[in-house]
């Protein structure tokens, strides 16, 4: 989960929204505003070992250790969809250079099928979800280009009926060089790399054999009546992440619609490689089964999860620009397939460029000298305008639980603005939906599972 929250948007970094505005004067200020959206299924496998000590207390007589080891080959299937928005300004055409320093948000939702060893259940499903918000710079000079992005995040799932919150960062670099072929052909190598950091929270469970819906194995159920009770407490280690890439790059360009359009096709092409090694949880557990008679047991042991290793992924899209205007666009499809890993997404995105500098100039030039916008501007008049992210939080109750809260946010703004010489004055409203929740389990009260909380709406 945690690899396609840092990896979703990676095929198409922040550089990939960025247009050079040739013939413009130096030093002139620029901008836009982007939105992209993926979708896509990715299987990754994992080798996973458990080893534990359990320590037996019968009804009478002394207590005895038992311990247990086991491994198998684990994998799960996760579909996922998302979308980010952002905001740059820029510096164009210092020394020949262009700078732009940006903000973002987005969110990934996903939901996962994972087997399981139980014949009841063979499967185990959940969802997750993962709002996140960051900031990006990009940079541009001649043929080279290079882009940085930091990024908070967090994860919000359920399992074994409970929820399971993370948290984590990232940050994310890349650097590409691009080489001019004949026939309007161009050749871009790059690398680049993802570090990442996520802490998880503790998973409380306060009864395995209700939780998870289904006995456990060795606890059988007539009827309503269960002949044992299983708790315990899971903590997953930090997970951290070092993904590095490298990739080169195909493409051309040509004119469609009479013109009216300019797109640039490529074939792309990339090796990632997990520096990190493996994964690693630890689990305390405690329970009573009837055999007949009431027998104890308590436990503690190690669970470790092998990393995704190297992979190979293959892409084909296309960039477009809309002649003589401001929008910019992409449009790709990505396979990604290794000893640990299968998948494919696909993406696309758009920008508008604000105050393109070539433009601004272009359009002044035409308008006649009476019609050309005054030194001054005049804000006085309605507006609107419509709002998308994402939103998370945290509580803190007495009862030393903390739970989490995070989701999506839609809504929309509006107002009137007056001005009075070089005065504005302003009303403005705005409303949002949002479907943050969140909850934690109580550990010091097993029949309260959860505290939970909800939030459908805000002005």
């Amino acid at each position: 989960m945690i690899g396609t929250v840092n990896t979703a948007f990676l095929p198409s970094g922040s550089a990939a929204f960025l247009s050079p505005t040739p013939n413009s004067a130096p030093d002139q200020p620029g901008g836009g505003a982007w939105t992209r959206t993926v979708a896509g299924t990715v299987d990754t496998k994992a080798d996973t070992n458990f080893s534990a000590l359990f320590t037996i207390t019968p009804p009478s007589g002394p207590s005895f250790p038992i311990p247990l080891s086991t491994s198998c080959r684990a994998s799960a299937k996760l579909d996922f969809i998302g979308f980010e928005a952002g905001h740059d300004i820029a510096v164009v055409n210092t020394g020949n250079s262009d700078w732009h320093f940006g903000v973002l948000a987005g969110y990934v939702g996903a939901k996962a099928q994972a087997p399981t060893q139980s014949i009841m259940s063979p499967t185990q499903n959940f969802d997750f979800e993962a709002p996140s918000a960051g900031l990006y710079t990009a940079f541009s000079k001649g043929r080279f280009s290079a882009d940085v992005q930091a990024r908070l995040y967090k994860v919000q799932m359920e399992t074994l009926g409970q929820r399971l919150d993370a948290s984590g960062y990232s940050f994310a670099g890349s650097a590409a060089y691009r080489f001019d072929l004949p026939g309007n052909w161009i050749l871009e190598p790059s690398v680049g790399g993802i570090f990442s950091r996520t802490s998880v929270d503790h998973l409380f469970v306060a009864d395995v054999t209700n939780s998870a819906g289904v006995p456990v194995a060795v606890l059988p159920t007539f009827g309503a009546t269960t002949l044992g009770a299983v708790s315990g407490t899971m903590q997953i280690n930090d997970v951290e992440s070092l993904l590095g890439r490298a990739s080169v790059k195909l493409g051309t360009s040509f004119p469609l619609a009479g013109g009216q359009i300019v797109a640039y096709p490529f074939l792309a092409a990339s090796v990632f490689h997990e520096f990190e090694g493996n994964v690693t949880a630890s689990i305390t557990t405690a329970g009573t089964f009837l055999a007949p008679g009431q027998f104890n047991f308590q436990g503690s042991g190690n669970i470790t999860a092998s990393s995704i290793g190297t992979y190979g992924q293959f892409g084909v899209g296309s960039a477009f620009e809309l002649a003589d205007t401001d929008w910019l666009g992409f449009a790709r499809f990505d396979y990604r397939t290794g000893e640990n890993i299968q998948g494919y997404s696909v993406s696309a995105g758009l920008r508008y460029q604000l105050e393109d500098p070539g433009h601004v100039a272009e359009n002044r030039a035409r308008l006649p000298v009476k019609a050309r916008p005054a030194d001054g501007y005049d804000w006085t008049g309605p507006y609107a305008g419509l709002s998308a992210g994402s939103t998370w939080g945290g509580v803190h109750w007495d009862t030393n639980v903390d739970p989490d809260y995070a989701g999506v946010l839609a809504g929309g703004q509006a107002g009137y603005n007056y001005q009075t010489g070089k005065f504005v004055w302003g009303i403005e409203g705005d409303a949002g939906l949002s479907n943050a929740r969140g909850a934690k389990a109580c550990p010091l009260q097993p029949l309260l599972l959860a505290k939970t909380m909800q939030a459908h709406w805000a002005l």
